[in-house]
């Protein structure tokens, strides 16, 4: 019988581990639920800032926008700047996995590294601060421009990604599902 050592360890960066495991993010293959359901209601339950309300829209595209009122996702810089880029504390928010108390936790980075696009914008004080992610990198950095909130405080669109997330696209049905599913939380 072999032994199982140090060369059959693999160690993976964060955003091939989520990739490559993704149930162990988003829910376990055996639910009844369809991974892109699991994805909605990952990003949906990461809203941690006390949403007032929110908005769930459903595009034509396989897109899914998530829109909230609420305290606005953090924006200011922090740390030193990589590469002589400062980084807004947001990005830490889609670029980095949480983990605490020995279980992984669902985070927005999670949506980040199984989606195709991943819009993001955040209000604060009458200017909107917008970047774009995908499957787990930054493709604009974070700009801040004068706008009006249209959707509410926050709001996000996501494509998943459909080499990782497959199945049917979701219906009206399913997002009514997880909101009601979610209602309350």
């Amino acid at each position: 019988m072999e032994e199982y050592g140090a060369k059959d360890i693999k160690v993976l960066r964060p955003r091939e581990a989520v990739r490559w495991r993704l149930h162990m993010y988003i829910g376990g293959e055996n639910e009844s639920l369809s991974p892109r359901v699991r994805l909605l209601e990952c990003a949906v339950r990461n809203l941690a800032t006390g949403p007032l309300e929110i908005r769930l829209l459903l595009w034509r595209d396989d897109a899914v926008t998530i829109a909230y009122d609420g305290d606005p996702l953090p924006v200011e810089l922090i740390g030193r700047p990589v590469n002589n880029v400062p980084h807004p504390a947001l990005y830490r928010l889609f670029l980095d996995v949480h983990v605490g108390g020995g279980s992984v936790s669902p985070s927005f980075a999670v949506l980040n590294m199984l989606s195709d696009f991943l819009f993001v914008s955040t209000m604060h004080a009458g200017d909107c601060y917008r970047t774009t992610f995908a499957k787990g990198g930054i493709v604009e950095p974070l700009r801040r421009s004068r706008c009006r909130s249209p959707l509410g405080v926050t709001w996000l669109t996501y494509t998943p990604d459909t080499t990782l997330i497959t199945g049917e696209v979701l219906t009206l049905d399913e997002v009514q599902g997880v909101a009601e599913r979610l209602a309350g939380c």
